[in-house]
Formats: C-alpha cells, sequence, structure tokens
C-alpha cells in the first residue's frame, strides 16, 4: 500500500464551521491516527482534492505530520479549475497555504466547474488512483464521503482497497479516551 485518500465532510454537512468548534481537536487527533497507522503500514503518499472542510483540515493536519514522518508526500488533485474562486476569505487563505506546501498538485478536470459529474469523476479518479481512504463519514448518505465509501467498497469488492472510515462512535470513544487522560 503505497497511496491514500484524505476526504471528509465538508463544513455545512456536520456543522463544523472552524477550529474553535468543541469536537475540532478530537477529529484532528482521529485523523492524525489514521494517517500515522497508514504511514507505519508503508503508505508515501497521501491523495487530496482540497475542497472546503475536512478534507483541507485532513490535508493541513498532514502537513504538520512530515515533521515527524518526513517520507509522506502530500499531492492535491484539485477538480477542476478555481474551485475555490466562490470561497470566503479565509478559506481560500487556508486552501492556498496547503497548495503552496503539497509535494504535487494537478487538476482532474482540465477546465472550470460545468456540471456534477465532474465531482463523480474526481471522485473515481481519486479511488483508482490509491490503495486506501481515510475519511470521517456520519452516515448520511449522499454527503461528501459517502460518494468516496461507495466507490472504495466497489474498488475494495476488487481488489485489496484499504477503508479507514471514522464513525461518529469511534470519535466518542477517541473523546472518552482523551478526557479520562486529561
Amino acid at each position: 500500500m503505497k497511496t491514500v485518500v484524505l476526504t471528509g465532510h465538508r463544513k455545512h454537512e456536520i456543522g463544523l464551521w472552524g477550529e474553535k468548534h468543541p469536537a475540532f481537536p478530537y477529529i484532528k487527533e482521529a485523523y492524525r491516527r489514521k494517517m500515522v497507522e497508514a504511514i507505519e503500514l508503508g503508505v508515501e503518499w497521501f491523495l487530496c482534492s482540497a475542497t472546503q472542510g475536512l478534507e483541507l483540515y485532513s490535508a493541513q493536519w498532514m502537513i504538520e505530520l512530515r515533521k515527524d514522518y518526513p517520507q509522506a508526500k502530500l499531492a492535491i488533485l484539485l477538480p477542476f479549475y478555481n474551485q475555490e474562486k466562490n470561497w470566503k476569505e479565509d478559506a481560500q487563505e487556508q486552501y492556498q497555504r496547503v497548495l503552496a506546501q503539497a509535494d504535487y498538485m494537478d487538476y482532474i478536470s482540465k477546465r472550470e466547474y460545468v456540471q456534477p459529474w465532474q465531482l463523480s469523476q474526481k471522485n473515481q479518479y481519486m479511488i483508482e488512483k490509491s490503495d486506501g481512504l481515510i475519511t470521517f463519514f456520519n452516515g448520511v448518505e449522499r454527503t461528501h464521503p459517502w460518494y468516496y465509501v461507495v466507490e472504495g467498497q466497489k474498488k475494495q469488492a476488487r481488489q485489496a482497497y484499504e477503508l479507514w472510515v471514522m464513525t461518529p462512535e469511534e470519535l466518542q470513544y477517541l473523546v472518552d479516551e482523551m478526557n479520562q487522560e486529561w
């Protein structure tokens, strides 16, 4: 296993509007643990399309992990040109910081957004180019990570494919564990 996709819910799907949210440090730690596990299993590249929410944050957290795991690389595969053009300024700044620190960046579709098929194409492409998936998924269908999980399950039915799907129950377990340590 050499390549893993990082994704997760968009901000509006779970009400995570920023780093001040009480769940933020727990979600960050859950992703960090999964990424470290993947690195220790030999993962070299993390792929991400840098959409707003947990996907962009997970890319940021992966960059932070490079201090301890310099062999880990981040590839940003953007779904189309100017995906960030309608984002708020703070999100655009975070996006630009992540892009600047990525080891590789390219576009899947070589044009601006036209139709929803570009997003479906992106999900299929990312899963096809990877050996595994790390995501937080609250179980609600037709949300951002749901599409990735479905594509990952299809690939898993054909060949070896690792799915690290964090659930709300797993996150609650982590919250309880971390609070007992304090």
